[in-house]
């Protein structure tokens, strides 16, 4: 690479650096593509040395290279993780069968979507009343229902609790084995329709119960001996998401 374009690439490297990227791609005259990571030296950007997180030098010393490009972002975005999350809360409850009368708002915040979920859910704590209904509904009209008497009102069930998902693994027991165990009473049940009760201690004093009659079921982790903790509704017979702490 010549002068020129060496010193063109370092203005790059800081530019990169400055947005956040920590790795690039370096593409040497042979094509040999090698990642390396980059850092700030005393004389600015620097192309750091092979598993060295200290030593590095500038890239006018690499003169044999074609070609430097910032690692694509691998993160995942908020947007994604929702995403991905709430398609397998629907898929999940879709196969239990539980929480029926829930499954249309999960479809109906699916199909709204993260960004304008987001922004509904930040309206929704302006002042006064009328004005986050008017401010909610010009953001999704579909998040806008009635009550008997005629008045407006925001779906809170999707605003409040269809935003920050967490889907977790249901723990009873310490051991995998006696968890096991416990999930597989309450697969047995489901599959039967059979109402369950359980209890564990996996470092929080753990419930669940299963209601066949109303097709629901929950899941709580409470702190021991206090009966305030974090409430779940269970998704089947493994998982369950997050739904408010008491």
């Amino acid at each position: 690479m010549k002068f020129e374009q060496l010193v063109e690439k370092g203005d790059k490297l800081k530019e990169w650096y400055d947005a956040g990227v920590r790795q690039v791609i370096l593409v040497w005259d042979d094509d040999h593509k090698e990642k390396r990571r980059i850092g700030k030296g005393t004389t600015g950007i620097i192309i750091m040395d092979r598993r060295s997180r200290r030593w590095g030098n500038s890239i006018m010393h690499f003169t044999y290279l074609k070609d430097v490009m910032p690692m694509p972002d691998s993160k995942v975005t908020p947007q994604q993780k929702w995403a991905k999350q709430i398609g397998k809360i629907i898929e999940m409850l879709e196969k239990s069968g539980l929480w029926p009368e829930m499954l249309a708002n999960w479809k109906l915040a699916e199909q709204i979507g993260y960004d304008k979920l987001k922004a509904a859910y930040d309206a929704s704590w302006s002042e006064p009343r009328e004005e986050r209904i008017e401010k909610v509904k010009a953001i999704d009209s579909r998040l806008i229902e009635k009550n008997e008497k005629g008045e407006e009102y925001y779906n809170t069930e999707i605003l409040w609790y269809m935003i920050n998902l967490k889907v977790k693994k249901m723990k009873f027991e310490k051991s995998a084995e006696y968890n096991q165990a416990k999930l597989s009473e309450i697969k047995n049940a489901l599959s039967k329709k059979e109402k369950l009760v359980l209890e564990g201690d996996n470092g929080y004093d753990v419930s669940f119960e299963y209601n066949p009659e109303r097709n629901q079921a929950w899941y709580s982790e409470e702190y021991r001996g206090c009966g305030n903790g974090h409430y779940y509704l269970a998704l089947g017979a493994e998982h369950a998401v997050f739904y408010e702490d008491d």
